[in-house]
């Protein structure tokens, strides 16, 4: 998947004694682009530069994003991002899930939520939640079970 956009910042950085250049884009991703294979990127941050639009392509590593290449944009797909920005990829941390599931499944023992509401939503939020906790306990039911 590649990532285009208009560079808002360019920091330089480092870790285990390597150096990176840390790239915001103007839509809040942050791209680390470091040496590339046999310096093939290290040879090119000269070309990085703020307020400028570029296409980076991305690779994956060991489940983690990183760029592998990056080219400087025409004005046309400048335009373009300008006009219609990427939104950045929104990720729930899985704490926050569990503690909102763990929120609802309170509200339900309390009776503030009702699971046989015809009415309201709490029938269909209830089975989100049913469905929610025996996916997260990797509990499976299968036909048959339970007579």
């Amino acid at each position: 998947m590649n990532k285009q956009g208009i560079i808002a910042k360019i920091e330089d950085d480092s870790y285990q004694g390597k150096d990176f250049k840390k790239v915001t884009l103007i839509n809040g991703d942050v791209l680390k682009v470091k040496y590339g294979r046999e310096g093939h990127l290290k040879a090119k941050w000269g070309e990085l530069e703020v307020r400028k639009a570029f296409e980076f392509e991305m690779g994956e590593y060991n489940g983690k994003p990183f760029v592998q290449d990056f080219h400087v944009l025409s004005s046309e797909q400048a335009h373009e991002i300008q006009t219609h920005p990427q939104k950045p990829e929104q990720v729930i941390a899985p704490q926050e899930k569990g503690m909102w599931w763990k929120e609802v499944g309170e509200n339900f023992r309390v009776g503030l939520f009702k699971k046989d509401d015809t009415e309201g939503n709490g029938s269909t939020l209830w089975r989100h939640y049913v469905t929610q906790m025996l996916t997260s306990l990797e509990i499976k039911i299968e036909k048959g079970e339970g007579k």
